[in-house]
C-alpha cells in the first residue's frame, strides 16, 4: 500500500471500531455523490465532506483533522481519496491492520522488550515540535540496542503521519507532559532530565541540549 494512503487511512483517531466504519462510509459516500459527475476537486470534496458529517454521525472535529492533514502532507489529496473509495467497505479493515502494526511488535523483535521500551523512553520527548526530530533519532537508535527497532521504526512513523503526535503517545498509554517553551523553566527541575550516558549517540545528546534550552537554561 503507498505510504500516501496509508497515512490518510490512519490520518484521524476513532475511539472504537463503530466510529470508524461511520467515518470511513461518510468518506466513501461522499466520494461516490460527487464522482457522479466527474472527478471531484480536493476543495468540493472536504466542502462535502464537512456538510455530511452530521447526518452521518461524525464529529466535525473529526473533519478538520482530515482535512488539515491531507492539505499539509498530500500532494494530490484527491487521488489519495479516489483511492481509498476503492477500498469500500476494507477500508475500517485496513485501518485497523496499520494502527495496530504501529504499536504491536514486529515480527523481528521481541515482544517483551517493546512493550517495556515504550513507556520507558516514549516519556522522554518534552513534546515540543522542534525537538522532534532529534528525540525521534535517538528513540531508533535506543530501540536497536534494546531489540525493538523495527517496532520503534513503525511506532515513529505513524505518529508522524498523525496531526497530533501528543494525542499519538496518549492513544497508547504514555503521557507527554508537554509545556509551552517560555513557562518551562519555572516548572522544571533540571535534575529530573535524561542523564548522558557513556556510548549515548550524537542526536541523544543534541535532543538534551535542546531540551535544556526550549526550558531556558
Amino acid at each position: 500500500m503507498e505510504a500516501a494512503l496509508s497515512s490518510a487511512i490512519t490520518a484521524v483517531h476513532h475511539d472504537d471500531a463503530a466510529a470508524a466504519e461511520r467515518w470511513f462510509e461518510l468518506v466513501r459516500a461522499t466520494h461516490d455523490q460527487l464522482a457522479a459527475a466527474g472527478r471531484p476537486e480536493w476543495s468540493e470534496f472536504s466542502t462535502a465532506l464537512a456538510e455530511n458529517a452530521g447526518s452521518a454521525g461524525v464529529d466535525g472535529q473529526t473533519v478538520e483533522q482530515f482535512v488539515e492533514h491531507m492539505a499539509a502532507n498530500d500532494v494530490d489529496p484527491a487521488g489519495t481519496v479516489e483511492q481509498m473509495a476503492r477500498l469500500g467497505t476494507d477500508l475500517p479493515a485496513y485501518h485497523a491492520e496499520l494502527t495496530a502494526a504501529a504499536v504491536e511488535p514486529a515480527a523481528a523483535d521481541d515482544s517483551a522488550a517493546w512493550a517495556a521500551f515504550l513507556p520507558e523512553h516514549g516519556p522522554r520527548w518534552d513534546g515540543q515540535d522542534a525537538s522532534w526530530e532529534q528525540f525521534a533519532a535517538w528513540f531508533r537508535y535506543e530501540a536497536d540496542q534494546h531489540g525493538a527497532g523495527t517496532s520503534a521504526a513503525g511506532f515513529i512513523a505513524y505518529a508522524e503521519g498523525q496531526p497530533d503526535k501528543v494525542a499519538v503517545f496518549a492513544q497508547y498509554g504514555v503521557p507527554i507532559a508537554a509545556q509551552p517553551a517560555q513557562d518551562a523553566a519555572a516548572a522544571v527541575d533540571v535534575s529530573s532530565f535524561p542523564e548522558v550516558r557513556p556510548g549515548d549517540s550524537g542526536e541523544w545528546v543534541d535532543y538534551l541540549d535542546t531540551l535544556l534550552t526550549s526550558h531556558g537554561f
